[in-house]
């Protein structure tokens, strides 16, 4: 077998392609994977604070009706209303539309809103056996004033952090991590 330098050179070049081609599927392979993870992660993200957020809204909405009837009239009048019984009726299947979803999804939300909501929970808490109804109304209202805009910041947030424009100074994270 007669070796030459030519021989030598197209052996080199095809070995050198052909490692070149493999590495280049290899980074391809890995950003296309933690790119595809994330951005189902952020899917059932989405999926879920839409669900608590727009149930939240609704409640609050619930709370809106119940404060101007009670301007309006009274809350001793309000509380022997057939209204009333619809309302607080509407309001518990909301809410537990927002407990079962939070629950269901808790390892997929993010650290931030899980304390926010439980900020909420906290918040919009009262004592069923020392509060009278229109304490318990008051608090829980407040409560969800006052944290569902943040719960709401919190997922748009995370919407615009998906958008990473720095990508090409990070892909060796992605690349090299197992």
């Amino acid at each position: 077998m007669n070796i030459t330098s030519d021989n030598i050179v197209t052996v080199s070049a095809a070995i050198v392609g052909a490692l070149g081609a493999i590495g280049g599927v290899i980074v391809a392979n890995r950003l296309t994977y933690a790119r595809s993870n994330r951005e189902r992660l952020w899917d059932l993200r989405r999926q879920a604070y839409g669900v608590i957020l727009s149930e939240l809204a609704a409640v609050e909405h619930i709370c809106d009706s119940v404060d101007e009837y009670v301007n309006e009239r009274s809350y001793e009048e309000y509380f022997n209303t057939k209204s009333r019984d619809r309302l607080e009726a509407e309001k518990a299947k909301r809410m537990d539309v927002v407990r079962t979803r939070y629950s269901n999804d808790y390892l997929i939300l993010s650290e931030e809103f899980i304390k926010a909501y439980d900020k909420f929970t906290a918040d919009a808490s009262s004592d069923p056996y020392n509060d009278t109804p229109p304490e318990e109304h008051e608090k829980f209202s407040k409560g969800l004033r006052e944290n569902r805009p943040r719960l709401m910041a919190l997922a748009r947030n995370e919407i615009t952090a998906k958008k990473d424009l720095r990508w090409p100074l990070t892909w060796s994270r992605w690349l090299f991590s197992s």
